[in-house]
Order: structure tokens, then C-alpha cells, then sequence
């Protein structure tokens, strides 16, 4: 009998474990996929953070160069360095802003009495303004501060037109188109003159840069935003891709 009833015992306990083995196998399976979802959430935790880091990166180059070619800009707007030609003798110009609409206190060419540049005060007021923002948005940038990639967008849809606008006045007044004013207004100056008009050259060598590195600086703002805009969306790619699997 007591054979018998351990025969029986033992045959209920490998009943049980046959039994308990297809749960255990699912068990094992389940913890093995949980491991996968596990190691691929990280890795791609991981990537994202090298994708952020090496974007930031380049933003923040970028926009430190076009810093630096912001501050020349203004440097170039500001002191308007360039030579006056009558025919007879060469003379160093530095038109700075006092100087940007015409004055008997001021040292000038008499050809120069026309000259009123109203709208280089704007020039000037927008080159600060960019550099400003800029400098500002950099070092909200550094010190991670409000929805970075959002400023970036802003600074770009906002800074590009300003510096075309500013582009545009420093071609224009780089050619002292003031002197051809002056003759067609005085016309006795014209009739009488034994100097001729042809003879008279003007240029303002450093407002004819700072409209050429003006064109470079937006060349910077769009860079910096097609770099954010494709880190952003590369980022929204994935994210739809992870929520698919």
C-alpha cells in the first residue's frame, strides 16, 4: 500500500509540472519580449539624445558665426569709410552717423548737399536689432531656456527679409547716388561746372560690404532654420515610426 500511494503521488506531481510548463514557456517568452522593448526603447532614448546634441551643435555654430558677421555689418554700417574723387584729388570719406544727412558744420563736398539718408537710420536700426535678437536667442539657446527650436524658426522667418531690406539700402547708398541729385536739381551748377560729372567718383567701399555680408549673414538664418526644421522633423519621424511597431 504504501508503494502504491507513493506511485500515485508522484504521478499527480509530474501531472502538475507537465501542466505548469506551457506557462512557464509563455512566461519566459513574455519576459524575453518585455527585454527587447526594453533594449530598443534605450537605444533609440539614445540616438535621439546624439541627434539633439549634434543638432544643437551646429545651430548654435551657426548662429555664433553669423554673430560675429552681424557685429562686422554693424562695425562697416557705422563708420561708412570711402574715398570722394573730383577729378583733381582724392579724399578719404567716414560717413558716421552724424554726418548721414548733410550739414554746413560738417566737412563735406559741396556735391554732397543733397545728401539725406533717412532711410540709413533704418539700415542701421535693423543691423542692431539682428544682432540683438541674435545674441539673445544664443544665449537663451545656451542656457536652454523656453522652446529653442520654435525661437529658431521665429528668428529666421523674421531676420531674413530685414537683412534683404538692408542689403538693398547699402548697394543703393554705397553709390553716393545723392551727387546725382545734386546735379539734376541745380541745373546752373550743371550748365556752368568745368568739372564733369564723369570725372566725379564717389563709393562707399565699407556700406558696399556690409550689403555683401549682409547677403552672407541670411544665407546663416536660413542654414540655421533648414538645420532646425530637419532635426524636427527627423525627430517627429521617428516618433511616429516608434508608436506604429
Amino acid at each position: 500500500e504504501k508503494a502504491s500511494f507513493i506511485d500515485g503521488r508522484m504521478k499527480r506531481d509530474f501531472t502538475a509540472m507537465s501542466a505548469s510548463d506551457p506557462m512557464r514557456k509563455a512566461s519566459s517568452g513574455t519576459l524575453n519580449r518585455l527585454i527587447l522593448v526594453a533594449q530598443a526603447l534605450e537605444s533609440e532614448v539614445d540616438t535621439r539624445r546624439k541627434t539633439e546634441i549634434h543638432g544643437g551643435k551646429i545651430v548654435i555654430a551657426v548662429r555664433m558665426a553669423n554673430i560675429i558677421v552681424l557685429c562686422l555689418i554693424n562695425f562697416l554700417v557705422f563708420t561708412g569709410f570711402g574715398q570722394y574723387t573730383d577729378g583733381k584729388q582724392q579724399v578719404p570719406l567716414l560717413l558716421t552717423p552724424d554726418k548721414w544727412v548733410y550739414s554746413t558744420v560738417v566737412d563735406l563736398p559741396p556735391t554732397f548737399t543733397e545728401m539725406e539718408l533717412k532711410f540709413q537710420f533704418i539700415a542701421g536700426t535693423l543691423t542692431i536689432t539682428l544682432l540683438f535678437t541674435s545674441s539673445l536667442v544664443q544665449l537663451l539657446t545656451m542656457c536652454r531656456i523656453g522652446n529653442l527650436k520654435c525661437m529658431s524658426v521665429m528668428l529666421t522667418v523674421s531676420c531674413v527679409p530685414c537683412c534683404l531690406l538692408v542689403f538693398g539700402l547699402q548697394m543703393h547708398y554705397s553709390s553716393c547716388p545723392w551727387i546725382d541729385d545734386y546735379y539734376l536739381r541745380n541745373k546752373l551748377v550743371r550748365l556752368n561746372t568745368k568739372v564733369e560729372r564723369a570725372q566725379e567718383q564717389c563709393g562707399i567701399n565699407g556700406w558696399a560690404l556690409a550689403g555683401i555680408f549682409t547677403l552672407l549673414s541670411c544665407a546663416l538664418f536660413v542654414a540655421e532654420g533648414l538645420v532646425t526644421s530637419f532635426f524636427r522633423q527627423q525627430e517627429q519621424f521617428r516618433t511616429r515610426k516608434q508608436t506604429m511597431v
